[in-house]
C-alpha cells in the first residue's frame, strides 16, 4: 500500500530549503526537491521521517533518475549502496553544470 505524503513539512527543515519560501513547499508536489534536499544535507531524524513519509519506490526512481545530478557524489553512492541500485552514469564524470 501506498504511503500517504504529509501535507507540510515539519518546520525545523526549513534550514534545508534556505532559498525557497518554505512554507508554500508541498511534499505532494515538491517531493523531488524534498527528497534531494534531505538525502544531501538531512541529519538521522530528517531522514527517518522521510524514510517513514515517502515510499521506498519514489525514493528509489528519485535516485535512479536523477540522483546522479542532484544529489553531491557521496549521498549518490550512499543512496545507491543502502536501495541496492548500480552505480550512477556519472560516477566517474565531471557535472558540467
Amino acid at each position: 500500500m501506498a504511503k500517504k505524503k504529509p501535507q507540510t513539512l515539519p518546520k525545523e527543515f526549513k534550514k534545508y530549503f534556505w532559498e525557497y519560501d518554505f512554507d508554500k513547499i508541498s511534499p505532494d508536489k515538491d517531493y523531488k526537491l524534498i527528497l534531494g534536499r534531505i538525502m544531501n544535507f538531512g541529519n538521522m531524524k530528517s531522514v527517518k521521517w522521510m524514510l517513514d513519509n515517502f515510499d521506498e519506490k519514489d525514493i528509489k526512481e528519485f535516485v535512479l533518475q536523477t540522483g546522479g545530478q542532484q544529489l553531491d557524489k557521496r549521498s549518490d553512492n550512499f543512496w545507491r549502496l543502502y536501495f541496492n541500485l548500480p552505480k550512477s552514469k556519472f560516477a566517474n564524470k565531471f557535472w558540467p553544470f
